[in-house]
């Protein structure tokens, strides 16, 4: 038996076929979605109601943390203030509120240790002291 399919036909159906198991369009081109893989992890913290060092955020068990970007926002005149790992100590973001209210770090890829949960500590910040932190990241495989 022999089956005859008309070549436009069947270009339409290769296609759509790469559009949908690949995401590649019309012209060939890739899409990616690289935040549909990625999450944020926001808070403000009100230092005279918390005690330092605080996890803010831990890995499903099993996986690590990847960092992409950081965010740290303080309402101080003075001290600093610090992202890091807690187990390994790998510092992700630090701001010194007397030089600085904010910083921004756009492009921080860090891997944490498997298991290793982020904690924010701070120290010496000014009376009525609060924190906002925005932390973009990705859960990896061990």
């Amino acid at each position: 038996m022999s089956l005859k399919i008309n070549k436009e036909v069947l270009k339409q159906i290769v296609k759509e076929v790469l559009n949908y198991v690949f995401n590649i369009d019309e012209y060939g081109s890739l899409s990616v979605d690289v935040l549909s893989s990625e999450d944020t992890a926001t808070d403000e913290i009100d230092v005279s109601t918390k005690t330092p060092p605080i996890v803010i955020l831990t890995p499903p068990s099993g996986k690590r943390i990847s960092t992409r970007n950081v965010y740290l926002g303080a309402k101080s005149d003075a001290g600093e203030i610090t992202v890091r790992f807690k187990n390994t100590g790998k510092t992700i973001g630090k701001v010194y509120c007397d030089h600085f209210k904010q910083i921004r770090l756009d492009s921080v890829k860090i891997d944490g240790e498997k298991d290793e949960p982020i904690e924010i500590t701070w120290s010496g910040l000014s009376s009525g002291a609060k924190i906002f932190y925005a932390i973009r990241y990705k859960i990896i495989t061990g």
